[in-house]
Protein backbone atom coordinates (compact mmCIF):
# COMPACT_ATOMS: atom_id res chain seq x y z
CA UNK A 1 0.00 0.00 0.00
CA UNK A 2 2.90 2.70 0.90
CA UNK A 3 4.16 2.13 -3.13
CA UNK A 4 1.22 2.57 -4.51
CA UNK A 5 0.77 5.81 -2.40
CA UNK A 6 4.19 6.94 -3.27
CA UNK A 7 3.55 6.05 -7.00
CA UNK A 8 0.17 8.36 -6.42
CA UNK A 9 2.53 11.10 -4.88
CA UNK A 10 5.02 11.24 -7.37
CA UNK A 11 2.26 11.05 -10.13
CA UNK A 12 0.70 14.65 -8.12
CA UNK A 13 4.00 15.84 -7.46
CA UNK A 14 4.07 15.58 -4.19
CA UNK A 15 0.75 17.42 -4.42
CA UNK A 16 0.88 20.90 -5.68
CA UNK A 17 -1.65 22.92 -6.66
CA UNK A 18 -2.29 26.01 -9.19
CA UNK A 19 -4.92 28.62 -10.02
CA UNK A 20 -2.53 31.66 -10.10
CA UNK A 21 -3.02 32.12 -6.41
CA UNK A 22 -0.69 32.44 -3.57
CA UNK A 23 1.31 29.02 -4.69
CA UNK A 24 4.80 29.72 -3.97
CA UNK A 25 5.68 26.15 -5.29
CA UNK A 26 4.22 24.65 -8.62
CA UNK A 27 4.94 21.21 -10.37
CA UNK A 28 2.85 20.49 -14.21
CA UNK A 29 3.21 17.06 -15.39
CA UNK A 30 3.02 16.58 -18.73
CA UNK A 31 1.08 13.35 -20.49
CA UNK A 32 4.69 12.43 -21.93
CA UNK A 33 5.89 11.76 -18.44
CA UNK A 34 2.56 9.50 -17.58
CA UNK A 35 3.55 7.29 -21.09
CA UNK A 36 6.88 7.12 -19.81
CA UNK A 37 6.02 6.13 -16.12
CA UNK A 38 2.71 3.88 -17.40
CA UNK A 39 4.07 0.53 -16.86
CA UNK A 40 5.37 1.71 -13.66
CA UNK A 41 2.01 3.02 -12.75
CA UNK A 42 -0.07 -0.14 -13.80
CA UNK A 43 2.63 -2.87 -11.94
CA UNK A 44 1.82 -0.75 -8.89
CA UNK A 45 -1.65 -1.42 -9.21
CA UNK A 46 -1.39 -5.16 -8.65
CA UNK A 47 -0.39 -5.28 -5.29
CA UNK A 48 -4.05 -3.61 -4.91
CA UNK A 49 -5.59 -5.96 -7.05
CA UNK A 50 -3.92 -9.00 -4.98
CA UNK A 51 -5.39 -7.85 -1.91
CA UNK A 52 -8.79 -8.10 -2.87
CA UNK A 53 -10.62 -10.99 -1.43
CA UNK A 54 -14.23 -12.74 -2.13
CA UNK A 55 -16.86 -13.00 0.31
CA UNK A 56 -17.52 -16.74 0.44
CA UNK A 57 -19.87 -18.70 -1.83
CA UNK A 58 -22.65 -21.92 -1.80
CA UNK A 59 -25.48 -23.42 -3.45
CA UNK A 60 -26.61 -26.33 -4.90
CA UNK A 61 -26.78 -28.68 -7.71
CA UNK A 62 -28.45 -31.34 -9.12
CA UNK A 63 -25.73 -34.34 -10.71
CA UNK A 64 -27.58 -36.56 -12.92
CA UNK A 65 -27.66 -39.97 -11.43
CA UNK A 66 -26.19 -39.21 -8.70
CA UNK A 67 -28.29 -36.95 -7.26
CA UNK A 68 -28.29 -33.06 -5.16
CA UNK A 69 -24.81 -31.51 -4.21
CA UNK A 70 -24.24 -28.81 -2.25
CA UNK A 71 -20.89 -26.99 -2.56
CA UNK A 72 -18.71 -24.05 -0.79
CA UNK A 73 -16.17 -22.03 -1.92
CA UNK A 74 -14.19 -19.99 0.31
CA UNK A 75 -11.00 -18.30 1.09
CA UNK A 76 -11.02 -16.91 -2.94
CA UNK A 77 -8.41 -14.70 -3.93
CA UNK A 78 -6.76 -13.25 -6.50
CA UNK A 79 -3.41 -14.96 -6.72
CA UNK A 80 -1.35 -13.46 -9.87
CA UNK A 81 -2.44 -10.55 -12.48
CA UNK A 82 -0.58 -10.24 -16.42
CA UNK A 83 -1.27 -7.07 -18.14
CA UNK A 84 -0.80 -7.05 -21.65
CA UNK A 85 -2.18 -3.78 -22.74
CA UNK A 86 -2.40 -0.37 -20.54
CA UNK A 87 -2.46 3.81 -20.56
CA UNK A 88 -2.23 6.84 -18.12
CA UNK A 89 -4.20 9.33 -19.07
CA UNK A 90 -5.00 12.77 -18.19
CA UNK A 91 -9.06 13.57 -17.93
CA UNK A 92 -10.69 16.64 -16.98
CA UNK A 93 -10.77 15.83 -13.31
CA UNK A 94 -8.21 13.63 -12.85
CA UNK A 95 -6.35 10.31 -14.34
CA UNK A 96 -7.67 7.46 -16.43
CA UNK A 97 -6.44 3.98 -15.84
CA UNK A 98 -7.24 1.16 -18.59
CA UNK A 99 -5.69 -2.03 -18.74
CA UNK A 100 -6.89 -4.57 -21.30
CA UNK A 101 -6.18 -8.21 -22.52
CA UNK A 102 -5.58 -9.17 -18.88
CA UNK A 103 -5.28 -12.17 -17.84
CA UNK A 104 -6.29 -12.92 -14.19
CA UNK A 105 -5.34 -16.06 -11.68
CA UNK A 106 -7.82 -16.55 -8.58
CA UNK A 107 -7.34 -19.24 -6.45
CA UNK A 108 -9.69 -20.67 -3.83
CA UNK A 109 -10.82 -23.97 -1.98
CA UNK A 110 -13.57 -25.83 -2.35
CA UNK A 111 -15.91 -28.77 -0.94
CA UNK A 112 -18.90 -30.60 -1.66
CA UNK A 113 -21.25 -32.70 -0.24
CA UNK A 114 -23.93 -35.09 -1.30
CA UNK A 115 -27.26 -34.09 0.61
CA UNK A 116 -29.32 -37.61 0.71
CA UNK A 117 -29.13 -40.98 2.14
CA UNK A 118 -25.59 -42.06 2.31
CA UNK A 119 -23.20 -38.53 1.78
CA UNK A 120 -19.63 -38.94 0.11
CA UNK A 121 -17.69 -35.50 -0.22
CA UNK A 122 -14.54 -33.92 -1.39
CA UNK A 123 -12.30 -31.03 -1.12
CA UNK A 124 -9.44 -29.14 -2.52
CA UNK A 125 -8.19 -26.00 -4.01
CA UNK A 126 -9.67 -24.77 -7.60
CA UNK A 127 -7.81 -22.11 -10.02
CA UNK A 128 -10.22 -20.07 -11.75
CA UNK A 129 -8.44 -17.97 -15.02
CA UNK A 130 -9.88 -15.25 -16.62
CA UNK A 131 -8.57 -14.36 -20.27
CA UNK A 132 -9.10 -11.36 -21.93
CA UNK A 133 -10.09 -8.77 -18.34
CA UNK A 134 -10.39 -4.99 -19.33
CA UNK A 135 -10.59 -2.27 -16.08
CA UNK A 136 -10.30 1.03 -16.79
CA UNK A 137 -11.71 4.04 -14.36
CA UNK A 138 -10.75 7.71 -13.73
CA UNK A 139 -9.20 8.69 -10.11
CA UNK A 140 -10.28 11.98 -9.23
CA UNK A 141 -8.15 14.54 -7.55
CA UNK A 142 -9.55 17.15 -5.52
CA UNK A 143 -8.57 19.06 -2.29
CA UNK A 144 -10.13 19.30 1.35
CA UNK A 145 -8.15 20.92 4.50
CA UNK A 146 -5.47 21.89 2.67
CA UNK A 147 -4.50 18.15 1.55
CA UNK A 148 -5.62 16.17 -2.09
CA UNK A 149 -8.54 14.03 -2.01
CA UNK A 150 -8.78 10.66 -4.20
CA UNK A 151 -11.92 8.52 -5.51
CA UNK A 152 -12.69 6.79 -8.30
CA UNK A 153 -14.86 8.93 -10.53
CA UNK A 154 -18.58 9.09 -10.92
CA UNK A 155 -18.46 6.21 -13.79
CA UNK A 156 -16.87 4.08 -10.98
CA UNK A 157 -14.75 0.80 -11.76
CA UNK A 158 -16.10 -0.72 -15.15
CA UNK A 159 -14.87 -4.27 -15.63
CA UNK A 160 -15.03 -7.25 -18.27
CA UNK A 161 -14.33 -10.39 -19.16
CA UNK A 162 -13.76 -12.26 -22.29
CA UNK A 163 -13.57 -15.59 -20.67
CA UNK A 164 -13.60 -17.83 -17.27
CA UNK A 165 -11.94 -21.83 -17.08
CA UNK A 166 -12.26 -23.21 -13.90
CA UNK A 167 -10.12 -26.30 -12.37
CA UNK A 168 -11.04 -28.23 -9.71
CA UNK A 169 -7.70 -30.29 -7.91
CA UNK A 170 -9.65 -33.00 -6.06
CA UNK A 171 -9.86 -36.92 -6.11
CA UNK A 172 -13.22 -37.72 -7.71
CA UNK A 173 -12.86 -36.45 -11.14
CA UNK A 174 -15.62 -37.68 -12.96
CA UNK A 175 -18.08 -34.62 -10.86
CA UNK A 176 -16.19 -31.65 -11.73
CA UNK A 177 -17.47 -31.44 -15.01
CA UNK A 178 -20.99 -30.85 -13.71
CA UNK A 179 -19.67 -28.47 -10.84
CA UNK A 180 -17.94 -26.38 -13.60
CA UNK A 181 -21.38 -26.11 -15.01
CA UNK A 182 -23.02 -25.58 -11.29
CA UNK A 183 -20.34 -22.89 -10.16
CA UNK A 184 -19.52 -20.72 -13.25
CA UNK A 185 -22.13 -18.52 -13.70
CA UNK A 186 -22.25 -17.67 -9.94
CA UNK A 187 -18.24 -17.09 -9.91
CA UNK A 188 -18.79 -14.99 -13.14
CA UNK A 189 -21.48 -12.88 -11.48
CA UNK A 190 -19.74 -12.79 -8.29
CA UNK A 191 -15.98 -11.14 -10.17
CA UNK A 192 -17.89 -9.11 -12.14
CA UNK A 193 -19.95 -7.40 -9.49
CA UNK A 194 -17.29 -7.76 -6.45
CA UNK A 195 -13.72 -7.14 -8.19
CA UNK A 196 -15.06 -3.52 -9.25
CA UNK A 197 -16.69 -2.49 -6.12
CA UNK A 198 -13.56 -3.78 -4.00
CA UNK A 199 -11.07 -2.11 -6.34
CA UNK A 200 -13.17 0.89 -5.73
CA UNK A 201 -13.51 0.69 -2.03
CA UNK A 202 -9.92 0.10 -1.70
CA UNK A 203 -9.15 3.29 -3.37
CA UNK A 204 -11.83 5.39 -2.17
CA UNK A 205 -10.56 4.53 1.75
CA UNK A 206 -7.55 2.97 1.57
CA UNK A 207 -5.52 5.32 -0.53
CA UNK A 208 -8.08 8.36 0.88
CA UNK A 209 -7.14 7.52 4.44
CA UNK A 210 -2.83 8.13 3.60
CA UNK A 211 -3.96 11.18 1.93
CA UNK A 212 -5.66 12.49 4.72
CA UNK A 213 -2.42 11.18 7.02
CA UNK A 214 0.17 13.08 4.67
CA UNK A 215 2.02 15.81 6.34
CA UNK A 216 1.87 18.93 4.71
CA UNK A 217 3.69 21.11 7.93
CA UNK A 218 7.00 19.61 7.53
CA UNK A 219 9.64 19.89 10.39
CA UNK A 220 13.01 21.17 9.48
CA UNK A 221 14.79 22.42 13.32
CA UNK A 222 13.54 24.89 14.73
CA UNK A 223 11.56 25.62 11.40
CA UNK A 224 8.00 24.59 9.81
CA UNK A 225 7.50 24.52 5.87
CA UNK A 226 4.21 24.85 4.90
CA UNK A 227 3.45 22.39 2.13
CA UNK A 228 -0.46 22.70 1.57
CA UNK A 229 -2.80 22.19 -1.32
CA UNK A 230 -4.46 25.39 -1.45
CA UNK A 231 -6.44 24.50 -4.19
CA UNK A 232 -8.02 21.57 -6.47
CA UNK A 233 -5.52 20.61 -9.58
CA UNK A 234 -6.22 22.01 -12.66
CA UNK A 235 -6.46 19.75 -15.34
CA UNK A 236 -6.01 20.72 -19.23
CA UNK A 237 -5.94 18.96 -22.34
CA UNK A 238 -2.45 17.48 -21.87
CA UNK A 239 -1.01 18.50 -18.35
CA UNK A 240 -1.96 19.00 -14.64
CA UNK A 241 -0.57 21.29 -12.40
CA UNK A 242 -0.62 21.61 -8.25
CA UNK A 243 0.24 24.55 -6.07
CA UNK A 244 1.79 24.41 -2.89
CA UNK A 245 2.12 27.05 -0.07
CA UNK A 246 5.79 26.56 0.02
CA UNK A 247 5.96 28.98 3.34
CA UNK A 248 8.29 28.79 6.25
CA UNK A 249 7.44 29.21 9.87
CA UNK A 250 8.64 29.55 13.05
CA UNK A 251 7.64 26.36 15.14
CA UNK A 252 7.31 28.57 18.42
CA UNK A 253 5.90 31.34 16.81
CA UNK A 254 4.01 30.03 13.52
CA UNK A 255 2.93 33.32 11.84
CA UNK A 256 2.15 33.94 7.96
CA UNK A 257 4.92 35.06 5.91
CA UNK A 258 3.77 38.95 5.47
CA UNK A 259 5.18 38.47 1.53
CA UNK A 260 3.33 37.66 -1.77
CA UNK A 261 4.43 35.01 -4.36
CA UNK A 262 5.01 35.73 -7.80
CA UNK A 263 1.92 34.31 -9.76
CA UNK A 264 3.51 31.11 -11.37
CA UNK A 265 2.17 30.19 -14.81
CA UNK A 266 0.81 26.50 -14.49
CA UNK A 267 3.13 25.60 -17.29
CA UNK A 268 5.95 26.87 -18.95
CA UNK A 269 6.88 24.67 -22.07
CA UNK A 270 5.94 20.97 -23.08
CA UNK A 271 9.33 18.99 -20.82
CA UNK A 272 7.31 16.23 -19.26
CA UNK A 273 7.82 17.80 -15.64
CA UNK A 274 8.25 21.56 -14.20
CA UNK A 275 9.35 22.74 -11.25
CA UNK A 276 8.72 26.32 -10.70
CA UNK A 277 9.49 28.18 -7.41
CA UNK A 278 8.81 32.38 -6.54
CA UNK A 279 11.17 34.15 -4.80
CA UNK A 280 8.38 33.96 -2.09
CA UNK A 281 9.96 30.86 -0.77
CA UNK A 282 13.89 31.92 -0.20
CA UNK A 283 12.42 35.42 1.13
CA UNK A 284 9.93 33.33 3.29
CA UNK A 285 13.06 31.00 4.65
CA UNK A 286 15.66 34.02 4.96
CA UNK A 287 12.67 36.10 7.51
CA UNK A 288 12.13 33.04 9.57
CA UNK A 289 16.10 32.35 9.32
CA UNK A 290 16.92 35.50 10.46
CA UNK A 291 14.51 36.15 13.66
CA UNK A 292 15.21 33.21 14.82
CA UNK A 293 19.02 34.08 15.10
CA UNK A 294 20.01 31.33 12.79
CA UNK A 295 21.95 33.62 10.46
CA UNK A 296 25.52 34.17 12.64
CA UNK A 297 28.83 32.56 12.32
CA UNK A 298 31.28 32.75 14.36
CA UNK A 299 34.58 32.72 12.49
CA UNK A 300 38.36 32.01 13.87
CA UNK A 301 41.44 31.19 11.55
CA UNK A 302 40.65 27.79 11.33
CA UNK A 303 37.84 28.43 9.08
CA UNK A 304 39.77 30.19 6.34
CA UNK A 305 41.48 28.11 3.25
CA UNK A 306 44.77 26.69 4.64
CA UNK A 307 45.69 29.03 1.70
CA UNK A 308 44.21 32.42 2.70
CA UNK A 309 46.41 35.90 2.38
CA UNK A 310 44.00 37.41 5.21
CA UNK A 311 45.09 36.21 9.11
CA UNK A 312 42.95 36.45 11.81
CA UNK A 313 45.55 37.45 14.05
CA UNK A 314 45.97 41.72 15.53
CA UNK A 315 49.79 41.02 13.68
CA UNK A 316 48.19 40.56 10.35
CA UNK A 317 46.50 44.18 11.15
CA UNK A 318 49.45 45.95 13.03
CA UNK A 319 49.33 48.73 9.99
CA UNK A 320 45.76 48.25 9.10
CA UNK A 321 44.41 48.65 12.20
CA UNK A 322 46.65 50.14 14.45
CA UNK A 323 45.13 50.95 17.54
CA UNK A 324 43.87 47.10 17.18
CA UNK A 325 47.30 46.13 17.67
CA UNK A 326 48.24 48.60 20.91
CA UNK A 327 45.91 47.24 23.14
CA UNK A 328 45.81 43.41 21.84
CA UNK A 329 48.98 42.83 20.34
CA UNK A 330 49.77 39.12 19.01
CA UNK A 331 46.38 38.16 19.64
CA UNK A 332 44.35 35.71 17.66
CA UNK A 333 40.73 37.92 15.99
CA UNK A 334 37.57 35.73 16.15
CA UNK A 335 34.54 37.21 14.25
CA UNK A 336 31.17 37.15 15.29
CA UNK A 337 29.17 38.07 11.47
CA UNK A 338 25.15 38.01 11.83
CA UNK A 339 22.44 39.44 9.93
CA UNK A 340 21.47 42.80 10.88
CA UNK A 341 18.23 42.61 8.60
CA UNK A 342 16.61 39.87 6.80
CA UNK A 343 18.13 38.98 3.41
CA UNK A 344 16.24 39.68 0.32
CA UNK A 345 16.27 37.37 -2.98
CA UNK A 346 14.98 38.80 -6.43
CA UNK A 347 14.63 36.84 -9.27
CA UNK A 348 14.66 38.18 -12.91
CA UNK A 349 15.79 37.20 -16.59
CA UNK A 350 18.92 38.25 -15.93
CA UNK A 351 19.80 36.02 -12.64
CA UNK A 352 19.55 35.90 -8.77
CA UNK A 353 20.26 39.37 -7.46
CA UNK A 354 20.38 38.33 -3.32
CA UNK A 355 21.02 41.48 -0.65
CA UNK A 356 22.17 40.74 2.90
CA UNK A 357 22.59 43.50 5.52
CA UNK A 358 25.07 42.14 8.32
CA UNK A 359 27.37 43.21 11.29
CA UNK A 360 30.76 41.87 12.34
CA UNK A 361 31.51 41.94 15.88
CA UNK A 362 35.68 41.88 15.86
CA UNK A 363 37.19 40.56 19.07
CA UNK A 364 40.31 39.69 20.40
CA UNK A 365 41.60 36.61 22.18
CA UNK A 366 42.57 37.18 25.71
CA UNK A 367 41.77 34.32 28.04
CA UNK A 368 39.70 33.67 29.55
CA UNK A 369 37.13 35.79 27.98
CA UNK A 370 37.17 37.61 24.57
CA UNK A 371 37.73 41.65 24.01
CA UNK A 372 35.26 43.03 21.77
CA UNK A 373 37.11 45.85 20.20
CA UNK A 374 34.97 46.95 17.27
CA UNK A 375 31.99 46.40 15.34
CA UNK A 376 31.86 46.49 11.01
CA UNK A 377 28.37 46.92 9.53
CA UNK A 378 28.41 45.37 6.23
CA UNK A 379 25.57 45.77 3.17
CA UNK A 380 26.64 42.98 0.69
CA UNK A 381 24.99 43.14 -2.79
CA UNK A 382 25.60 39.29 -4.57
CA UNK A 383 24.79 38.78 -8.19
CA UNK A 384 24.38 35.07 -9.03
CA UNK A 385 23.91 33.13 -12.48
CA UNK A 386 21.88 29.72 -12.53
CA UNK A 387 22.66 26.45 -15.07
CA UNK A 388 22.26 23.02 -15.47
CA UNK A 389 25.68 20.72 -15.52
CA UNK A 390 25.14 17.10 -17.23
CA UNK A 391 21.45 17.12 -17.54
CA UNK A 392 20.68 17.65 -14.06
CA UNK A 393 22.47 19.65 -11.92
CA UNK A 394 21.57 22.59 -10.66
CA UNK A 395 24.75 24.90 -9.82
CA UNK A 396 24.98 28.66 -9.13
CA UNK A 397 28.51 30.87 -9.52
CA UNK A 398 28.53 34.17 -7.83
CA UNK A 399 30.12 36.33 -10.62
CA UNK A 400 29.49 39.62 -8.85
CA UNK A 401 30.02 40.55 -4.63
CA UNK A 402 29.62 44.11 -3.52
CA UNK A 403 30.72 44.83 -0.19
CA UNK A 404 30.33 48.42 1.21
CA UNK A 405 31.47 48.42 4.74
CA UNK A 406 31.67 51.19 7.65
CA UNK A 407 32.63 51.18 11.60
CA UNK A 408 29.21 51.09 13.70
CA UNK A 409 31.26 51.29 16.89
CA UNK A 410 34.60 51.10 18.28
CA UNK A 411 36.16 49.94 21.56
CA UNK A 412 39.70 50.32 20.68
CA UNK A 413 39.42 54.64 19.67
CA UNK A 414 39.70 55.88 16.16
CA UNK A 415 39.64 53.22 13.00
CA UNK A 416 40.74 54.52 9.39
CA UNK A 417 38.06 52.47 7.22
CA UNK A 418 40.23 52.80 3.53
CA UNK A 419 42.81 50.50 4.51
CA UNK A 420 40.42 47.90 6.08
CA UNK A 421 38.24 48.33 2.65
CA UNK A 422 41.62 48.36 0.40
CA UNK A 423 43.90 45.16 2.18
CA UNK A 424 40.58 43.38 3.68
CA UNK A 425 37.37 43.99 2.16
CA UNK A 426 38.12 44.38 -1.27
CA UNK A 427 40.04 41.09 -1.17
CA UNK A 428 37.66 39.30 0.57
CA UNK A 429 34.78 40.88 -1.43
CA UNK A 430 37.11 40.12 -4.99
CA UNK A 431 38.12 36.63 -4.37
CA UNK A 432 38.28 35.07 -0.82
CA UNK A 433 34.18 34.86 -0.19
CA UNK A 434 33.00 34.18 -3.59
CA UNK A 435 35.49 31.47 -4.16
CA UNK A 436 34.62 29.97 -0.91
CA UNK A 437 30.96 29.55 -1.74
CA UNK A 438 31.25 28.81 -5.44
CA UNK A 439 32.96 25.93 -4.39
CA UNK A 440 29.59 24.78 -3.19
CA UNK A 441 27.39 26.27 -5.42
CA UNK A 442 29.41 24.59 -8.34
CA UNK A 443 28.97 21.32 -6.91
CA UNK A 444 25.36 21.28 -7.90
CA UNK A 445 22.42 19.97 -6.37
CA UNK A 446 20.74 17.03 -8.37
CA UNK A 447 17.29 17.28 -9.43
CA UNK A 448 14.99 14.61 -7.33
CA UNK A 449 13.46 11.96 -9.45
CA UNK A 450 11.43 8.72 -9.11
CA UNK A 451 13.11 5.20 -8.26
CA UNK A 452 14.23 3.38 -11.47
CA UNK A 453 14.22 6.75 -13.59
CA UNK A 454 16.69 9.77 -14.10
CA UNK A 455 16.20 13.68 -14.87
CA UNK A 456 17.50 14.43 -17.97
CA UNK A 457 18.20 17.51 -20.19
CA UNK A 458 16.97 19.57 -17.71
CA UNK A 459 16.62 23.48 -18.69
CA UNK A 460 15.97 26.55 -16.48
CA UNK A 461 14.00 29.22 -17.22
CA UNK A 462 14.74 32.98 -15.19
CA UNK A 463 11.53 35.07 -15.31
CA UNK A 464 10.75 38.03 -13.07
CA UNK A 465 9.62 36.48 -9.93
CA UNK A 466 10.47 33.03 -10.38
CA UNK A 467 12.61 30.36 -11.62
CA UNK A 468 11.09 27.30 -13.65
CA UNK A 469 12.81 24.17 -14.50
CA UNK A 470 11.96 21.68 -17.18
CA UNK A 471 13.25 18.56 -17.36
CA UNK A 472 12.82 14.82 -19.54
CA UNK A 473 12.40 12.58 -16.95
CA UNK A 474 13.65 8.88 -18.51
CA UNK A 475 14.02 4.74 -17.87
CA UNK A 476 17.80 3.54 -15.74
CA UNK A 477 18.91 1.14 -17.74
Amino acid sequence: MKKVLLIFSLLLVGILGVHNETSGLRFTVHQSLLDEMNDLIVNELIPLLKNITFPDITGNYDVPVFGEVQWWIKNFHVKDIEIAESSTKIEKLGIRENIQKATLILSAEYKWRKTHIIHPSDHGTMDINIKGASINFEVDIGEANLRPTIKVGAGGVKFHLDALSIVFHGKIAWIYNDLVSAVEGKLTGLINTYLPSKLEDLINVNLENKFKEMTVQVPWKNTIIDLSLLHPPLFAENYFSFGLKGEFKDKQNPVSCPFTPTILPTTTGNQMLQYLMSDYVPNCAGLVLYKQGALEKTITQQDLPADSLIQLNTTFFQYIIPNLYKKYPNRAIELKVYAAEPPKVDISKQGLHVKGVAAVNVSAVVPPKNQYAFTLDAVLIADLSVSVVKGNLITGDIHTLVCNVTVDHTNIGPIDIVPIISFVINPACNTLIPSFLNTFLNAGIPLPAFDGFQVEDAIIDLNDGYVAIGATIGSVH
